[in-house]
């Protein structure tokens, strides 16, 4: 909680010119490459890649019709057999594209993914507690935490 608030301070305090982003224009071929490189990693075959979408979202791709086709296959593959990581990504990508997380239309009806997130979460911290129990101890990044067991 406290990263949010002190990345908020550093905001104002910056002031407007944190908030705009100009590419300088000797280096715009780099942006423009990367765009083409993003592009070009669509594959119409594969699995969308919400990451993707973010990132064409972020550049501003002059191209409306390649983040709208993204978007339509990550809507239409919404909540298929994900970790709540892949659904995350999902919600951002949908949140990136002014899209609402809660009323996906996929082809099997409406999805709410931010609920889907919250299942998903739930499901995964309660089966790391259950393993977490069995074992004595449990490292958590870097951290050694006794199981409750053990306590």
């Amino acid at each position: 909680m406290r990263f949010p608030a002190a990345f908020l301070i550093l905001l104002f305090i910056q002031g407007p010119e944190c908030l705009g982003c100009v590419v300088p224009s000797g280096q715009q071929w780099l942006v423009t490459g990367l765009k083409n490189q993003l592009v070009n990693s669509i594959k119409p075959l594969c699995s969308p890649d919400p990451s993707t979408l973010i990132a064409l979202n972020l550049a501003k791709n002059p191209d409306a019709c390649v983040p709208q086709n993204l978007l339509q296959r990550i809507k239409d593959t919404a909540a298929q057999d994900m970790t709540s990581g892949k659904v995350a990504l999902y919600v951002l990508a949908l949140r990136s594209s002014c899209e609402n997380p809660k009323e996906v239309v996929t082809s099997k009806g409406k999805t709410n993914l931010v609920d889907v997130l919250e299942i998903k979460t739930r499901e995964e911290i309660e089966s790391f507690c259950k393993i977490a129990n069995e074992l004595p101890t449990v490292q958590y990044q870097g951290t050694t935490m006794p199981s409750s067991s053990s306590v």
